[in-house]
């Protein structure tokens, strides 16, 4: 009777430990899914917010691409302010209504190696390039191209210096006619007072660009004073042509003097010569 009253005791008590092992993996199971559905919801929602902030960020860098094409486009006067007190990366309104009337096309260019340019300069020339559609610009490295210069000129030309073309005419613009220099007596050195970038520039893109130019014609034979140096610069940044005349041999003033200069003579002018500058 003991045995027999044992057994089914310890089949009940098996079967109610199985029925609640069912329900228990029944309930982690549901737990289990819970879970998993509750993980994915997140990781949805993290890919999705991914997807959000990988979209913003191409939206931005194709914004930044973008605004730096068209400021990239945009003429360098209006990109680029002068905040210098003597405006040297400016042009003036000369040059600008010069440039407006421009109706050859000019080369420009500065000769420097890859690297060193003179900032001063290339900013310059972009405002040139900017006001005229007849305007190019463009580096020559001479490394790169060892005979570039050579083609405009046999003197040696300084680093940044500037070559102006127009079809057969050039003009070779040298780098340290732009800087206006004086020397500091103090430290016995030269030091940097002025920039005469755009003079310079514009006046050679005016020489290759005219048909004529008119000349000026110095009197000699009467122990002249010699045209002081910065005087003769500038007639001839003017682009006037400076020609010497000796009226005891010649005939006449020539017809193409637009201007004759006598500077200070030490003797006096003949009757002869007298009556030629008169009829002139």
């Amino acid at each position: 009777h003991h045995s027999r009253h044992s057994f089914p005791t310890r089949r009940s008590s098996d079967l109610a430990e199985k029925v609640n092992l069912k329900e228990k993996l029944k309930r982690n199971k549901g737990e289990n899914k819970e879970k998993r559905k509750f993980s994915e919801t997140i990781n949805k929602k993290y890919l999705k917010n991914g997807s959000y902030s990988v979209a913003i960020s191409a939206v931005v860098i194709v914004i930044v691409v973008v605004i730096n094409l068209i400021v990239n486009e945009i003429p360098a006067k209006y990109s680029q302010i002068d905040i210098s007190d003597e405006q040297i990366y400016s042009i003036g309104d000369e040059t600008t209504e010069m440039l407006k009337n421009l109706d050859k096309d000019v080369s420009i260019y500065q000769i420097a190696q890859s690297g060193y340019e003179d900032e001063v300069i290339s900013n310059l020339l972009q405002k040139y390039e900017d006001e005229s559609d007849h305007i190019t610009v463009e580096l020559k490295d001479p490394v790169v191209n060892p005979q570039f210069v050579s083609e405009y000129t046999s003197e040696q030309v300084s680093s940044n210096s500037i070559i102006v073309v127009c079809g057969d005419r050039s003009r070779v613009v040298d780098y340290n006619n732009m800087y206006e220099t004086s020397m500091d007596y103090n430290t016995y050195s030269y030091t940097t007072t002025g920039f005469d970038g755009e003079g310079q520039i514009t006046s050679a893109i005016s020489y290759v660009t005219s048909e004529d130019l008119p000349v000026l014609y110095v009197l000699e034979g009467h122990g002249e004073m010699e045209l002081d140096s910065t005087i003769q610069e500038d007639i001839e940044k003017g682009n006037i042509e400076i020609k010497t005349l000796n009226l005891i041999s010649e005939e006449s003033v020539p017809e193409d003097a637009d201007c004759l200069m006598i500077n200070s003579p030490a003797s006096d002018i003949s009757e002869d010569e007298r009556d030629k500058i008169l009829e002139y």
